[in-house]
């Protein structure tokens, strides 16, 4: 690598920057959202001068679209098998909510977020965002409905098992409220294969 190509220490400087912006503005639209959080809260938490916020973003705007962005794209990535096509149509299934859930479960950031944008989207752009960033996600559930259950509407299908797999990864306890035999301890696994079997079977017992 020549002298040339190699960042200058002030390119360097900024884009370290640019990270503690990001990190800390993640945090702080996660746990108060968009509208409660000011840019001196974002100067404040990312250690450095208001200014330098515009010398980096143009306005809160463009830094929480940019925030989404970054944390919705670090959880995109299925798990190996998924896209290959050599698994059934139920364990399609199974691994894709599967992988759902443990974003939700292992990535508080990433669950608050989503959890607002659903709630009370601050704009349209989250949307199309969010069919971009997890589009094979997206292909491997749509294909693998359409393998198992060919006369059903796959968006109708989507919504309903992502907002259930949502709705029990956010409320874990309900299992010992309704114990529910085979997940003990509601895990990523056995939220899946509910949900999966709920898709499939109804709440009747699997024949």
């Amino acid at each position: 690598m020549t002298s040339r190509s190699r960042p200058r220490p002030q390119q360097l400087r900024a884009a370290a920057t640019e990270e503690k912006i990001l990190d800390a503005a993640a945090s702080l639209f996660a746990q108060h959202g968009f509208e409660a959080v000011t840019t001196k809260q974002l100067a404040i938490a990312s250690g450095v001068a208001t200014g330098a916020l515009y010398h980096h973003f143009a306005g809160k705007d463009e830094l929480y679209q940019v925030v989404l962005q970054r944390v919705l794209a670090r959880r995109a990535a299925l798990p190996d098998g998924l896209l290959d096509g050599s698994l059934s149509a139920r364990d399609r299934l199974t691994g894709v909510i599967e992988w759902w859930v443990d974003n939700l479960v292992n990535d508080e950031t990433f669950r608050l977020l989503l959890n607002r944008e659903l709630l009370s989207p601050h704009s349209d752009e989250p949307q199309s965002l969010f069919h971009t960033v997890f589009h094979d996600a997206i292909g491997v559930f749509s294909t693998a409905i359409a393998d198992a259950l060919p006369d059903a509407d796959v968006n109708a299908a989507a919504a309903t098992v992502f907002s259930l797999s949502y709705g029990l990864a956010n409320f874990r306890g309900i299992y010992e409220i309704f114990p529910v035999p085979g997940a003990p301890v509601a895990g990523s696994r056995q939220i899946a294969e509910h949900v999966t079997q709920v898709l499939l079977h109804g709440l009747t017992v699997e024949p």
